[in-house]
């Protein structure tokens, strides 16, 4: 019933989607060219393309070509989300008013990172405080407000199909006519997906498809880890789509005995997390979170018991597509 009912609400939003973006393709609505190049990154969906790490990857490309990006980012729920802050390698005065996201990316790349809704007047008032070549547009494909020279959009590979749709009836923003607007289509996730969502992702003319690799586990000072099948663990979790991260879980042969499922960027209190420290304990449990989430928890800890498993796409992978975009 509740999917029945939904469908008039989804739409409404998809009609609103579209007709934004008409007035943008129109000039009625206005969109800024800034200076330098700008590569935009975003999804279709709510969350759990693989969009954090594909940016590290795209930047650390940059990066090892000699030259830098400046990375425009809303900073989702942190701190400076309704302020405008300038984050550079090296200046740790900061970190701990950084969202999940730009802590993530802080602790990945050397380039600067410019947090804030407004990013263009964000843009206006900070861009002589730094050196960059290019512009990252992070989860750019909805923000129109800024033009750009590329539009990269990642489909989650391991989106359901019967979910492919506007939300609130399934889990897109936008509808799919949207894609007429990328520049590149990247099919993320592919070895984490089902044969059948593969077989209905096929429809798309995908530009690349990418596999979201991992490099293990490591504690929560960085160090590699071994984490021996059959561990009993506890799981944190703060990301939009926890699936793909506890099927790789179970794939390690992993025995999951507990899931605290937080929302999509929620902070954990220093209450919760003791609380959680002295249940496993107890229960002899590893606990075992996201990338995203073990530079949160370093806030509040170093416990020997917090592991985190690293994954990453390998810009090995997509090369020949950075040098074409890039021209490097």
């Amino acid at each position: 019933m509740l999917g029945v009912l939904s469908l008039p609400i989804s739409l409404i939003i998809r009609k609103i989607y579209e007709l934004r973006r008409s007035l943008y393709r129109k000039g009625k609505l206005r969109s800024y060219k800034l200076d330098k190049p700008v590569i935009s990154i975003g999804n279709l969906s709510l969350g759990g393309s693989g969009k954090t790490p594909f940016i590290i990857a795209l930047v650390q490309y940059i990066e090892s070509h000699n030259k830098k990006a400046l990375i425009l980012t809303r900073g989702y729920k942190s701190y400076y989300e309704q302020k405008c802050h300038l984050s550079k390698n090296g200046d740790d005065s900061d970190l701990m008013l950084l969202g999940d996201e730009a802590l993530l990316m802080r602790s990945s790349f050397k380039s600067p990172i410019l947090i804030g809704k407004n990013r263009h007047q964000n843009y206006r008032s900070m861009k002589n405080k730094c050196e960059f070549d290019f512009i990252i547009l992070d989860d750019g494909f909805q923000h129109l407000k800024i033009k750009r020279d590329l539009d990269i959009v990642l489909l989650d590979a391991t989106l359901k199909k019967e979910n492919f749709k506007v939300f609130p009836s399934g889990y897109l923003r936008e509808d799919k006519s949207a894609l007429n607007d990328a520049d590149f289509i990247i099919l993320s996730k592919t070895n984490l997906a089902k044969t059948r969502d593969l077989d209905f992702y096929s429809q798309f003319n995908t530009d690349l498809k990418l596999s979201l690799k991992s490099s293990g586990y490591f504690d929560i000072n960085d160090k590699k880890a071994e984490i021996k099948e059959k561990t009993r663990v506890l799981v944190i979790s703060s990301i939009a789509k926890p699936e793909a991260f506890i099927s790789g879980l179970q794939d390690d042969c992993l025995e999951i005995k507990e899931h605290l499922k937080l929302e999509d960027h929620e902070e954990i209190s220093l209450e919760i997390l003791n609380q959680v420290l002295r249940r496993c304990e107890q229960q002899d449990l590893t606990i075992i979170c996201t990338e995203k989430d073990i530079v949160k928890l370093r806030k509040f800890t170093n416990h020997a018991n917090i592991f985190y498993k690293k994954v990453y796409f390998d810009y090995n992978e997509f090369d020949n597509l950075f040098k074409e975009i890039l021209n490097v």
